[in-house]
């Protein structure tokens, strides 16, 4: 066994150098569980935290701008609808560019900005903006499509002979608001903020159908994320939600009908030297408006131009449905209605009835209890039946059955008949701020201690005065009187095809509404005070109105609204045209008459929208001579008159058919104004 007696012992260490080992094992082995810790925390419960903040420094986020909706017309709901629908505003593209500015080089910068000079609005502003930091930096707004595909294409050629990355500039796309037909309808649709909100990317409208509609013409944004390297602004695409575009809104105005109303006012106007003027065309039987036009007009793309100016903003106001005014004459065949009324509740209370329609009355015989000055009537009729009043607008008729009625009835049960037929409250027709009129109720104050009712506001309201209403107001009545006394509500809004009304009742029995019908065609014959308003081949009937307007507390004798409203075809009514002129120049004219009444300056504006209204629905004439039945010169009595002839009589059987009534100012109006469909 070999023995080693040189070998050298084995070196022994300190104690305090083994605890130092001891304590740096401890060490690492603690600081890697703390990593472990740490990766753990920054993994698991801080995922979403360091996720969130690594797409900010890599991605960035872009909005995708939703389309508006648009306003439509109808589409086959009508006769002459496209069947496509008519746009009466678009959505068209515009695009933003945007410059990655954060690892800009002063030469790329000079390249940048010598290449958008040309297309800068602000060339400071355009430099200014290159200097500031930012991934995304928006340099030019609301491009058009012609201007982004020269930028586009200019751009590629640039980048290409400079060696710069083509994807340094990018577009992204958005909508502007667009009028393709200029200011017609641009009062009842408005307009909507030339630019959007730059947080919530919405656009604010500015009143009108924009605003009512808002929640559904507003889509949803969408959105882009785009991700890039830190040396080069490489740009690809991470997320893409896309947006959800707006809802489209239907509107029952026919395009064609809704110009040509607008140009026949437009040359109206002129013509009688009126203030502005507007007109409601509805179907009497749904209650849907086939035209509101008014003129001057509204220009929608200039908004702020009307907003600015106090003289132009009675512009943005659509005056048939958030205007009332006391209507005149047109409201009798209204209060003819209610009279006939109490003819069948005195008969059911077992009392004699009010009036008899068909008798004769002395008008001079006529006295008006509370009334100092009597009234006039501005025809010389002396004697007067219902129809010979309306033909003529006799005030003394109608304000001696005002009284008849209050004095049997009560003139509570008047005012509820009134508020029956849609006065005193709003139509409900589809449109902000809607004027509710006013209706005086007996017994009732006005803030200054005077009661609302006395004993001459029977009269006054029987003559149109002393209430104040609007012309959908008045339209609304009026399809209640056409359509059999069923009520309606007026829509502007599409409503589908044989949709049946929603609550609706019958409030004026048949043969009423079918009296009052027949005496409104008097007024449209030779002598009556719509003569002008006759359209031949067509059964008609209305009523004209002339009524003064306030000013500074009193009636002013040089200020009238001139109206007239009508019913076509009167046989089959399908639909109620009203038209008004505000403030014509009142003046008489030799040979013709006063400028001013609604007999003169309105009635020939209906006969020839609701000419055009019969030719666009394609309904077929009714009468060819345009004489109401009973008449004798009308056709349905000639052919009966002929009947009672022996067939072997030498006279001919086959009536002979005046020369129709033309109004030959509208041939001229035609002409001059070149309107849209001229009568044949």
């Amino acid at each position: 066994m070999t023995t080693y007696k040189n070998r050298a012992p084995r070196p022994t260490y300190p104690q305090w150098l083994k605890a130092r080992q001891l304590i740096f094992i401890s060490l690492c082995a603690l600081a890697l569980l703390l990593i472990h810790f740490r990766f753990f925390v920054l993994q698991v419960p801080q995922h979403e935290l360091w996720k969130q903040k690594a797409k900010r420094q890599h991605l960035v986020e872009h909005t995708l701008i939703a389309k508006r909706g648009c306003f439509k017309s109808a589409t086959t709901l009508y006769a002459h609808h496209l069947a496509s629908g008519y746009s009466f505003n678009k959505e068209m593209p515009v695009y933003h560019l945007f410059v990655d500015t954060t690892n800009l080089t002063s030469y790329k910068r000079a390249v940048i900005e010598e290449f958008l000079f040309p297309f800068a609005k602000d060339p400071l502003q355009l430099a200014a903006n290159l200097q500031k930091k930012n991934r995304s930096r928006r340099i030019l707004s609301y491009l058009s499509p012609k201007e982004y595909h020269a930028l586009a294409t200019q751009w590629t050629q640039v980048a290409k002979q400079e060696q710069l990355p083509k994807n340094l500039l990018f577009f992204l796309r958005d909508f502007a608001r667009n009028y393709p037909h200029g200011e017609t309808l641009g009062y009842l649709l408005q307009a909507v903020a030339q630019y959007k909100d730059p947080l919530s990317h919405y656009i604010q409208p500015v009143g009108g159908l924009e605003l009512l509609f808002n929640k559904d013409l507003t889509g949803t944004a969408g959105k882009l994320q785009l991700a890039r390297t830190l040396k080069n602004p490489f740009l690809y695409q991470e997320e893409f939600y896309p947006p959800q575009d707006g809802k489209d809104i239907y509107l029952s105005i026919h395009p064609q009908l809704q110009a040509y109303c607008e140009k026949v006012l437009a040359c109206g106007i002129e013509r009688h030297r009126a203030k502005s003027g507007w007109c409601v065309v509805a179907d009497c039987d749904d209650g849907q408006i086939l035209a509101l036009a008014q003129f001057p007009r509204f220009d929608p793309s200039r908004y702020g131009s009307y907003y600015a100016n106090v003289q132009e903003l009675w512009k943005t106001r659509v005056w048939s449905i958030q205007d009332a005014f006391e209507p005149g004459s047109i409201f009798k065949p209204l209060f003819m209605t209610i009279a006939l009324k109490a003819n069948h509740e005195l008969q059911a209370q077992g009392k004699p009835p009010l009036f008899d329609p068909e008798k004769w009355c002395d008008l001079k015989a006529i006295t008006l209890k509370g009334r100092k000055t009597g009234l006039k009537d501005t025809s010389f009729a002396r004697y007067a039946n219902m129809n010979l009043a309306l033909k003529k607008s006799s005030n003394l008729y109608t304000a001696a059955l005002a009284q008849g009625i209050c004095d049997q009835l009560g003139s509570a049960w008047l005012a509820k008949e009134i508020r029956q037929l849609g006065f005193g409250a709003p139509t409900g027709v589809q449109f902000p701020a809607e004027a509710h009129g006013l209706l005086p109720q007996p017994g009732k104050r006005y803030p200054n201690g005077t009661l609302q009712w006395s004993a001459l506001t029977p009269h006054s309201i029987s003559m149109g005065y002393n209430v104040l209403v609007s012309s959908m107001q008045l339209v609304q009545a009026y399809c209640i009187l056409a359509n059999g006394g069923h009520t309606v509500t007026p829509s502007i809004i599409l409503k589908a095809a044989h949709e049946e009304p929603k609550n609706r009742s019958q409030i004026i029995a048949t043969e009423i509404c079918d009296r009052v019908l027949q005496g409104m065609a008097h007024v449209t014959d030779k002598g009556g005070s719509g003569a002008r308003a006759q359209i031949h081949g067509y059964s008609e009937g209305g009523k004209s109105g002339t009524a003064h307007k306030i000013r500074g507390g009193k009636y002013d004798k040089s200020l009238f609204l001139a109206s007239f409203v009508g019913i076509v075809p009167l046989k089959k009514p399908r639909f109620v045209i009203l038209v008004s002129y505000d403030e014509p120049l009142s003046t008489h004219l030799k040979g013709h008459g006063f400028n001013h009444r609604g007999s003169f300056c309105s009635a020939p504006s209906f006969a020839l929208i609701a000419r055009e209204t019969l030719r666009t629905f394609n309904i077929a004439p009714d009468d060819p001579t345009g004489y109401s039945e009973g008449d004798a010169r009308s056709y349905s009595y000639t052919v009966k008159q002929n009947q009672n002839v022996d067939e072997d009589d030498s006279i001919a059987t086959t009536p002979k058919v005046p020369k129709p009534f033309l109004f030959d100012e509208s041939r001229q109006l035609n002409e001059k104004f070149k309107l849209l469909h001229p009568p044949s």
